[in-house]
C-alpha cells in the first residue's frame, strides 16, 4: 500500500509538473 501511495503521489507531482509547464507556456506564447 505504501508503495501504491509514493507511485500515485509521484504520478501526480508529475501531472502537476506538466499542467505547470503548460501554463507557463501558454503565457510565453
Amino acid at each position: 500500500m505504501d508503495l501504491t501511495k509514493g507511485n500515485a503521489s509521484s504520478e501526480t507531482t508529475e501531472f502537476a509538473r506538466l499542467n505547470a509547464t503548460a501554463r507557463i507556456r501558454s503565457k510565453l506564447f
